[in-house]
């Protein structure tokens, strides 16, 4: 008798073990933890990237101001990434050369939150906002960085 009542509350443990199991494990059914969830109130990066045209406004080269041997040409071009991976670079209302088509496309990716690669290139993405973003690459030509606001 004794034999007995201890294989039925051994069984008694396993099948409400199970139980639990069961239950927990179908709950977390259809739910993928990987996958970013949507906030309306926080764009994820590549939404941030893709919301506005940006106007490059800062450029250092190794540390130094590069941004001013610009010609006021190149200072209001107009980059897009379009959600498609286009990467579009367009001139803008001061145009360096009017016999030159435009724009320029080519691809761009966001590897992870914080690297964007832009034809084939590798960036750091250093912050970004609503209207603020700022890239940088220390790559063998030395180290670079590019601050773009929102148009």
């Amino acid at each position: 008798m004794f034999v007995l009542r201890e294989i039925n509350m051994k069984r008694k443990t396993i099948i409400g073990s199970l139980l639990l199991v069961t239950i927990f494990g179908l709950s977390n059914c259809g739910k993928d933890d990987s996958v970013e969830t949507k906030d309306n109130d926080n764009p994820t990066v590549s939404e941030r990237i893709m919301q506005n045209t940006w106007i490059e406004v800062a450029r250092t080269v190794n540390g130094q101001n590069a941004f001013s041997a610009l010609d006021d040409c190149e200072k209001d071009n107009e980059h897009s990434f379009l959600s498609n991976e286009v990467y579009r670079l367009a001139e803008g209302a001061n145009v360096c050369d009017p016999d030159e088509p435009g724009p320029t496309l080519t691809e761009w990716v966001l590897t992870s939150n914080v690297v964007i690669t832009i034809a084939r290139t590798d960036f750091d993405i250093d912050y970004i906002t609503d209207s603020t973003f700022k890239i940088s690459n220390g790559g063998v030509g030395g180290s670079f960085s590019n601050t773009y606001k929102k148009k």
